[in-house]
């Protein structure tokens, strides 16, 4: 396990998140106390991977997520935003 102060952490976010990504366990700092881990996903707990769904799926989750936070002030859903920015290329 590699250990980062809050710091480095917010100096060079990226590199950290390589060794997360590589497996590790990155333990996080602040006045010489850990305060977090960041740590690779449990696999088996994310039911589905990330790398299997797709930007519709993406897109009706988002949707869902700012329909539960503004409720009736959303204007258009995702899907109809990029519709439109679509037809202006043709």
């Amino acid at each position: 396990m590699s250990t980062a102060t809050v710091q480095q952490i917010g100096q060079d976010l990226a590199s950290w998140l390589g060794f997360v990504r590589r497996g590790e366990t990155v333990a996080i700092t602040d006045h010489g106390r850990v305060i977090a881990r960041l740590m690779p996903p449990d696999v088996s707990s994310l039911g589905e991977s990330a790398g299997s769904r797709t930007m519709a799926d993406w897109l009706a989750e988002q949707d869902g997520r700012m329909q539960r936070t503004f409720g009736s002030r959303i204007l258009a859903d995702s899907a109809a935003v990029l519709d439109d920015l679509r037809s202006d290329r043709e």
